[in-house]
């Protein structure tokens, strides 16, 4: 029988947070520079950063929209939260 270390090391169920913060940030660079060919890595990275930046607002954005529709939802019923929620994307 196998024990667990004969697992492959890229396995995500042994990854950590910085192992795979550092698998995403290489293959970007990889992607980019295969695009770019003549791009630095400070290129990349900085290209990384803005497109990892960029994602992690909207999420966060999307989250909180979604929490205030919940509230509402509670708080006022389907259809006056589905208009608050209408009304607040259309102030943005």
């Amino acid at each position: 029988m196998i024990g667990h270390s004969a697992i492959a090391p890229h396995c995500s169920a042994h990854s950590t947070p910085a192992l795979r913060r550092m698998r995403r940030r290489n293959f970007y660079q990889a992607s980019y520079r295969t695009v770019r060919p003549e791009s630095t890595l400070e290129h990349a990275m900085y290209s990384f950063h803005r497109l990892h930046h960029g994602l992690t607002l909207t999420s966060l954005e999307f989250r909180h929209s979604v929490a205030l529709l919940a509230e509402d939802i509670r708080e006022k019923g389907i259809f006056a939260a589905v208009h608050l929620s209408l009304l607040r994307e259309l102030k943005r």
